[in-house]
């Protein structure tokens, strides 16, 4: 039967079987839980936190300071090179269909460019969209050179 004092809990009638922790240790989890979930601790009611939330939730923040240090993914240079087979016109045309946000004005330009002296980097990016475009632009025949890290 339920008494004011345990309110009929399961853990109150079979008495407490888990050990007491110290007031620092449970202090220690409750602000670990507050940060988690970004709670003002002050304002937070008391917590009563599993040891097993406690290693899930600094297992996560290793992790997430392990993520921090990776470096960012290297950009790759698509660079078309100088040919006498392709003509200005078909070089804009490639450069305008497959390069994303290319403008004519500009797809000439890099046409001149590539004619005057030889070579022009048309795009740089991540690697996988580099090697779209180069893939791309190689089917059409023109002149690419080896895709490399900018």
């Amino acid at each position: 039967m339920a008494t004011p004092n345990n309110h009929g809990d399961r853990e109150a009638e079979q008495g407490c079987k888990r050990r007491p922790t110290s007031g620092n240790q449970h202090g220690v989890k409750q602000k670990l839980m507050a940060a988690y979930l970004g709670w003002d601790l002050e304002r937070a009611p008391a917590l009563a936190i599993s040891p097993n939330f406690v290693a899930a939730v600094q297992g996560r923040q290793t992790v997430q300071e392990r993520s921090l240090v990776r470096a960012p993914y290297p950009n790759f240079k698509v660079v078309v090179l100088n040919d006498e087979v392709n003509t200005f016109e078909h070089v804009v045309d490639c450069l305008v269909r497959y390069i994303p946000a290319m403008q004519p004005d500009q797809a000439w330009e890099l046409a001149h460019r590539i004619d005057q002296e030889g070579v022009a980097i048309v795009w740089s990016g991540p690697q996988e969209q580099a090697e779209l475009y180069h893939q791309q632009l190689g089917a059409e025949g023109l002149t690419m050179a080896p895709l490399e890290a900018a």
